[in-house]
C-alpha cells in the first residue's frame, strides 16, 4: 500500500526559492547587458554562473519532494525519495512512534524549508535519523530499527501506523536486506574522486581569473587591440577591444569539452580522464600567457 506526505506547502516554498533566484539571475542579466564591461561585470557574471548549479539543485530537490511516497507491505517499507530508495526489512522494525517529544541534537544536514525535511541528523535518545518528511519533527512518525531511525510523515498518520501493526502480525513473505539504493548517477564514482574535483577545479578556475582579468583591464583599453603578432613580433591583425573575450571564451568551451568527455572516460580509464583534464589545465595557462602578451 503506497503513502504519501502532505506536498503543498514545501512545494509552494520550494517554486518560490526557485522563482527568487530566477527573477535575480535576470535582473543581474540585464544589468550586465546594459553597464559598460568592468570587474563589476565580471563579479556579477560569476554571481549568475555560480546560481545555476544551485537552482538545478532546488529543482531536482523539488522533484524529489513532489515524488516522496512510502510504500508498505507485509516484507517492509520503502522510502522513495528522488534518486534513492530507502528499504527497510518488516523484521528490522522495532517500532513505529511519533515524534513529539523529541529533539533534534544540532543542525540536521540536508534541506530544510517549511514543508521539506530531506537530509539527516540525530535524535535524542535515538540517534542517527533519516528525514524524509513534510511536517515539523512532532507531527513526524519515527520508523525505528537497531542501526538507523526513518522519520517520515504520511498525510494520514494514524492510519499509516495501524497498517503498520497488521502487516507486522502478518509477518513477510520475503526478507529484505536492510539498504540504500541510488540510481546509477548518484553512484557514480566521480563525486568521491577528489583528484578530479581538482583538476575540473583548477582548469574552470583558471578561465575565470581569465575573464577577471580582461574585464579588469577592458576599460583602460583602446577601442582597437591587437590580436595576433607575426613572427618578428610585429602586430599584423588587429580588433575591436571586445574581440578578446573570444580567448576565455575558448577556454570555457575546451574546459566544458573536457570535461564531459573526461567523465566518459572515468568509469573506465580514470589515467585517461587525469590526463585529459590535465591537458585543460595547460590550455588555460597558454590562453593566459596569449592574453598577457596581447594586453602587454
Amino acid at each position: 500500500m503506497e503513502w504519501k506526505p502532505r506536498r503543498i506547502r514545501g512545494v509552494l516554498t520550494g517554486m518560490g526559492l526557485v522563482a527568487g533566484i530566477v527573477i535575480l539571475d535576470t535582473l543581474l542579466v540585464m544589468w550586465i547587458a546594459h553597464k559598460p564591461v568592468d570587474l563589476l561585470t565580471f563579479v556579477l557574471g560569476l554571481i549568475v554562473a555560480l546560481s545555476l548549479p544551485v537552482l538545478v539543485l532546488m529543482v531536482y530537490w523539488l522533484y524529489s519532494l513532489a515524488g516522496m511516497r512510502y510504500t508498505l507491505d507485509r516484507n517492509g517499507l520503502v522510502i522513495t525519495c528522488g534518486a534513492t530508495k530507502q528499504i527497510v526489512p518488516m523484521d528490522s522494525i522495532r517500532q513505529v512512534m511519533p515524534g513529539a517529544g523529541l529533539v533534534l541534537e544540532g543542525r540536521m544536514h540536508g534541506v530544510r524549508w517549511p514543508g521539506y525535511w530531506l537530509g539527516h541528523g540525530r535524535l535524542t535518545r535515538l540517534g542517527l535519523t533519516l528525514f524524509y518528511a513534510t511536517a515539523p519533527l512532532n507531527e513526524q512518525l519515527l520508523v525505528v530499527t537497531p542501526t538507523l531511525t526513518y522519520a517520515i510523515s504520511p498525510a494520514d498518520a494514524e492510519a499509516f501506523t495501524q497498517a503498520f501493526e497488521t502487516r507486522r502480525q502478518l509477518g513477510p513473505l520475503k526478507r529484505w536486506s536492510q539498504e540504500s539504493q541510488q540510481a546509477r548517477f548518484a553512484s557514480w564514482p566521480i563525486w568521491s574522486d577528489r583528484v578530479g574535483h581538482v583538476f575540473l577545479g583548477l582548469g574552470l578556475l583558471l578561465n575565470a581569473g581569465l575573464f577577471a582579468y580582461l574585464c579588469w583591464r577592458f576599460p583602460g583599453l583602446p577601442s582597437i587591440v591587437p590580436l595576433h603578432f607575426d613572427a618578428a613580433g610585429a602586430v599584423d591583425r588587429s580588433g575591436a577591444r571586445k574581440s578578446l573575450f573570444i580567448l576565455p571564451l575558448i577556454g570555457l568551451l575546451i574546459w566544458g569539452g573536457n570535461s564531459a568527455l573526461g567523465l566518459l572516460l572515468r568509469a573506465r580509464e580514470r589515467v585517461a580522464a587525469y590526463l585529459l583534464w590535465s591537458g585543460t589545465l595547460l590550455v588555460q595557462i597558454l590562453l593566459i600567457v596569449a592574453m598577457l602578451a596581447l594586453l602587454r
